[in-house]
């Protein structure tokens, strides 16, 4: 220890080695270049306190999720058309909002609420006709529409309660892969339709004069733009199947990307249907026109869609675990022992710091150094316990690690054995890289206080001593590193 080295010392306790540190009420701090005061040092490093520690618990997958992803992607309404129709896809979108529970680490439940519009195209060729009319002259004809492209969109939105089965596992903390089956009861709210392109041309064939006319009088060709709304109450089951990447972007946050099915399982289209027609002032025989969809010419309706979703999971986080815990306050400078007398003075009444340079009187010289350990092997063991799911230095595990500081500071031929331990919650791969930070972490402080690295060994035990089943005492027990002193 240098000459110029202060300490800090209670005289009237620490020199003497019999005083009451409770009872005084005029205890005076007097900083001294003595270094045989070494021992007494060493006595006030183990003074204890007990105290309440706030510390994070270990985080898993099993917790409380909520969910909300949109996605976008190809979609038909599926259905087959009469009369040579023909029935395509179009783009789909749809949004969910759920609520999950992850029971396991791996598995959970989910319930929540969804939207989605699903829409198909239909085209229309060949005739219709209606026998038995009668024109604006009262002759009797059979009337003929002829369809020549008619194309129509319609789309069908639905809100739907999912519920469903999840998987997810991450690895490495940086990606994992999620799975979500499930069904739901889907309600159309409503059903629209819209003329894309429309041509119509109106004849009539007179029989009695084997005559077509389609150039006079109500005939002739037509150009629509025909679009409505229709409100239904209809529910149908579905099912539903999405894969995707867990891609981690925060604590409590995570990205989700991936692919989705959904199959409605049953006729959506089933209620009855009006034959096809374009009611007008000429034709107010004719049925009224409310989309292809709706006519009796569209078949059963089970729509599917496919896509891309993208989302974001929130899950919340437990709670600090409140841990009863016997401290050390540990200090080897002038300024950290102040601090710690000052913040013991509910126990020990510190008056005005009084700053002197003495020299201690003969009646009450200190006690020599203590002398040196002589054995071999393990010299000290030191344990530093850390926080659930936690490797950082907090000022009270500083405060830890500067005792063993000085110990290998005061013997520089010893060496130091560093391991890193940690408890049974969480996957076995990542409570060995936690123990290996653990252990890092006390090496980095003593390296950075000059202790060479050569001198440091570090192992990592990960929860392989750790006890299992265990109790929230023992848990807390097994969160820590060890340090063995090594001496010849």
């Amino acid at each position: 220890m240098k000459k110029h080295l202060r300490l800090q010392l209670l005289i009237l306790a620490a020199v003497v080695g019999t005083a009451d540190v409770t009872s005084s009420a005029n205890d005076t701090i007097i900083i001294v270049s003595n270094d045989t005061l070494y021992d007494v040092v060493t006595r006030l490093d183990s003074t204890s306190r007990d105290t309440v520690i706030y510390t994070e618990r270990e985080q898993s997958r099993r917790s409380h999720y909520v969910q909300f992803l949109a996605g976008g992607g190809w979609g038909t309404l599926n259905y087959a058309l009469s009369n040579g129709g023909r029935v395509s896809g179009t783009p789909h979108a749809t949004v969910q909002l759920q609520y999950a529970w992850f029971f396991h680490e791996h598995w959970g439940l989910s319930v929540g609420a969804s939207f989605a519009a699903t829409s198909s195209k239909a085209r229309l060729t060949g005739e219709r006709k209606w026998a038995g009319q009668t024109d604006s002259d009262g002759e009797a004809y059979e009337h003929h529409t002829e369809l020549t492209d008619w194309q129509e969109r319609q789309t069908v939105h639905q809100a739907a309660i999912p519920i469903a089965l999840q998987w997810q596992h991450v690895w490495n903390e940086k990606a994992g892969l999620y799975l979500m089956i499930g069904a739901d009861a889907q309600l159309a709210v409503m059903s629209s339709y819209k003329t894309v392109h429309g041509d119509l041309l109106h004849k009539g064939y007179y029989e009695d004069s084997h005559l077509w006319l389609d150039d006079v009088h109500e005939f002739g060709p037509r150009t629509r733009n025909d679009k409505g709304k229709l409100l239904t109450t209809l529910i149908t089951p579905g099912v539903f199947a999405d894969l995707g990447l867990v891609l981690p972007a925060g604590k409590q946050t995570d990205i989700l990307l991936g692919g989705y099915f959904h199959y409605t399982v049953t006729d959506l289209n089933a209620s009855s249907h009006s034959p096809l027609g374009w009611q007008d002032a000429d034709y107010a025989w004719m049925p009224a026109y409310d989309g292809v969809w709706n006519s009796n010419e569209a078949g059963a309706s089970r729509p599917w869609a496919a896509g891309v979703k993208i989302g974001v999971q929130w899950h919340a986080r437990q709670k600090p675990a409140a841990e009863h815990r016997t401290l050390y306050d540990y200090f080897t400078t002038e300024q950290k022992q102040m601090r710690i007398v000052e913040h013991r003075d509910t126990t020990i009444r510190v008056s005005e710091p009084q700053i002197a340079h003495v020299e201690p009187e003969p009646a009450v010289q200190p006690k020599q150094k203590l002398p040196e350990a002589t054995t071999t092997g393990i010299q000290k063991e030191f344990r530093v316990y850390f926080g659930l799911n936690s490797a950082d230095i907090t000022p009270e595990i500083e405060l830890e690690v500067m005792l063993i500081l000085e110990t290998l500071r005061s013997h520089p031929d010893w060496r130091a054995e560093i391991s890193g331990y940690s408890c049974s919650i969480g996957t076995h791969a990542y409570n060995e890289r936690l123990s290996l930070r653990r252990a890092q972490n006390v090496a980095k402080v003593l390296q950075d206080n000059g202790i060479s690295a050569k001198r440091l060994k570090i192992t990592a035990y990960g929860d392989s001593k750790a006890h299992q089943n265990a109790t929230e005492a023992e848990a807390a027990e097994d969160r820590h590193v060890r340090v063995n002193i090594i001496g010849d």
